[in-house]
């Protein structure tokens, strides 16, 4: 059975509007540092060497870092409120938030050049928050399409979230090969494992925000307290 709990609109709207800002902040931080660093491919570099130490402007990429991360703290704490407090739902938006933690601390200690050697506690903090954020995500995607298919509100979002798990895994060991065997390949296989995130980010955003009801608007103004509409969300 769900746990009853008081209803936070303004927190749950807050949190979409965050959830929506922070891909597309990271997105535009991605574009706006390249553009600004010289020599940098999106082809063959990932994006963190656009904060890496001797980088011109490395606090863009930082910025963007530490505000997508926060931005999928804000969606956990959306998705535990209107997907439902069962297992499935719990696991999956704790999984998310453990994800956001990483991904603010990949922006708070900046990676390595790529040919430095040996790495610095700052890189190797850096690349093992990195390794915590990717399965992170991956899982909780997953994770979540199972509570999705249980509730009502979100099971048309059920299949969308599998494939976005299962698409993350696979980008993900392509851009892992891809450091052996298509050196070049590396930035591309990592915007698709980015951009798979972006798009679910800001599809389950929008979703939290359209799970408030016009009766959750005038519980809010009332001061009332209200019943998550979204179902069980797993056992």
């Amino acid at each position: 059975m769900t746990a009853t709990k008081k209803l936070d609109p303004g927190g749950i709207r807050l949190a979409a509007l965050f959830g929506t800002a922070g891909p597309v902040v990271f997105v535009l931080g991605i574009i706006l540092a390249g553009a600004l660093t010289p020599g940098y491919s999106h082809l063959s570099e990932p994006v963190s060497q656009l904060a890496a130490s001797g980088q011109p402007y490395p606090a863009i990429q930082m910025t963007g870092f530490v505000v997508f991360g926060l931005s999928m703290v804000a969606v956990a704490y959306g998705l535990r409120h209107r997907l439902g407090s069962g297992g499935l739902a719990s696991a999956g938006a704790f999984l998310i938030a453990l994800g956001g933690v990483s991904m603010v601390a990949t922006g708070i200690f900046r990676a390595d050049p790529a040919d430095q050697d040996p790495m610095s506690m700052s890189g190797t903090i850096h690349l093992s928050t990195a390794m915590v954020l990717f399965p992170a995500l991956i899982a909780g995607f997953i994770v979540l399409s199972r509570a999705m298919r249980r509730s009502d509100h979100w099971r048309d979002l059920a299949t969308f979230s599998l494939i976005a798990g299962l698409a993350g895994l696979f980008f993900l060991l392509a851009y892992f090969f891809a450091f052996d065997l298509q050196p070049e390949w590396v930035g591309v296989w990592q915007r698709l494992l980015a951009g798979t995130y972006v798009v679910w980010f800001l599809t389950v955003s929008l979703r939290i925000r359209r799970s408030l009801s016009p009766l959750d608007e005038r519980s809010e103004e009332s001061g009332g307290s209200g019943q998550p509409q979204a179902g069980r969300g797993g056992r």
